[in-house]
């Protein structure tokens, strides 16, 4: 069954990393590409080292990395409902359990939410464990028969990996994914 995953986690893995070599130099002392800028009226020319960048949903492909490697490892089974792993207090409208499946392919049924999606400067970042437990969306299909984008199902798979692996998941995507990756400047 994993077998079929393999291939998609090569291709998340080379999704990764062509956006870090899209934003690399030519060579090591080049400077960047500018690509964009920071500031469009002004002409202000991005600069990596000094504006933070909102990865939006970039950021499903090293959680679904994460997953994929401990599916790998044996430490999660994709068609496993997630309650086997995480106590999470969902409002479920259906019988058929919520799988590790559904969260990464979009089909736990979940109403999408874009609550901690976008926050404003200086904001405070809930921890993972929170946006996960606290007030999760409602469950409006059955999982598994209609593909609906879902922030927070991405929140519940990170959320696994973390309780699974026992390290914050920062940590763990830190050292398993951009660490192997060579993407030391990836946060």
């Amino acid at each position: 069954m994993f077998k079929l995953f393999r291939p998609m986690a090569a291709v998340l893995i080379s999704l990764l990393l062509l956006s870090a070599v899209m934003a690399a130099p030519a060579r090591a002392e080049d400077p960047p590409p500018q690509l964009a800028k920071a500031d469009v009226e002004a002409q202000t020319p991005l600069d990596p080292q000094r504006h933070l960048l909102r990865v939006a949903s970039i950021s499903k492909v090293p959680v679904a990395v994460s997953v994929l490697q401990l599916v790998e490892r044996g430490e999660l089974d994709l068609d496993a409902p997630i309650t086997d792993y995480v106590d999470v207090e969902l409002d479920t409208r259906f019988e058929t359990p919520i799988t590790m499946r559904h969260l990464l392919s979009h089909t736990a049924g979940f109403e999408d939410s874009y609550r901690d999606v976008m926050l404003a400067p200086g904001s405070e970042v809930r921890p993972l464990e929170q946006a996960a437990t606290v007030d999760p969306p409602v469950q409006i299909y059955e999982p598994g028969t209609v593909p609906a984008y879902s922030n927070y199902g991405y929140t519940l798979a990170a959320y696994v990996v973390q309780t699974v692996s026992g390290q914050p998941f920062e940590q763990y995507v830190r050292t398993e994914v951009f660490d192997r990756a060579g993407m030391t400047t990836a946060t």
